[in-house]
């Protein structure tokens, strides 16, 4: 009888899982893989990012293999993508001036300095749209070899230094600080947790349930 039921268990383990399908959060929802250049990633954790009272996105990690800590992401080989998905209209250069006080407040004056061509370019790529709008999807993306590019639903957004890859020397520092801006100490606890792969509390199923 004990190893009936336990069979039955792992049926139903098994079952569920397979009937997980893909993570929603606030109704958005994530593909479980994505592709950069013909490398599969999967989802290693999505939550939303709030802007004062107002939920801003949803942010969306994708890696070659799943992690648990921004140390051992930053270690992992292979490309990477912070994944975007607009909740609400905002400008561009809005959207520019949180780019850089998020920079701040996680870069060091070293790093600042050091990086300061490339965080111009991205400021400049921000205060360039005009507006962004609800459902709008960016992809942040790291790629060996190629660098660091920016894409808004589908298409490559090419401007200053990105052409329309970020290609400088210390393009790989600047996507590690994304990281922090998007993953990192800085952001709530519940969000780090739940892109670090730690919690799923911000899926749409958890909070229905709260």
């Amino acid at each position: 009888m004990r190893q009936i039921l336990v069979a039955m268990w792992l049926l139903l383990v098994m079952s569920s899982g397979a009937m997980a399908g893909p993570l929603e959060v606030e109704g958005v929802s994530l593909n479980d893989t994505a592709t950069i250049s013909g490398k599969q990633l999967v989802l290693n954790g999505a939550g939303f990012h709030k802007r004062g009272y107002f939920k801003a996105y949803v942010t969306g990690l994708y890696l070659p293999e799943k992690r648990a800590s921004l140390d051992a992401i930053n270690k992992l080989s292979g490309p990477k993508r912070i994944h975007l998905h607009v909740l609400r209209e905002i400008s561009g250069s809005t959207i520019s001036s949180y780019f850089l006080n998020d920079f701040k407040l996680v870069a060091t004056n070293a790093e600042f300095g050091k990086l300061i061509d490339e965080v111009g370019a991205v400021g400049a790529i921000y205060s360039a749209l005009p507006r962004v709008y609800k459902g709008d999807v960016f992809w942040i993306d790291w790629e060996p070899g190629k660098g660091m590019s920016v894409t808004r639903n589908g298409n490559l957004i090419v401007r200053g230094l990105f052409t329309p890859y970020l290609t400088t020397p210390n393009s790989e520092l600047m996507y590690q600080i994304m990281l922090r801006i998007y993953a990192g100490a800085a952001v709530p606890e519940d969000l780090q947790r739940n892109l670090l792969g730690q919690s799923t509390s911000m899926s749409s199923s958890a909070q229905a349930e709260r």
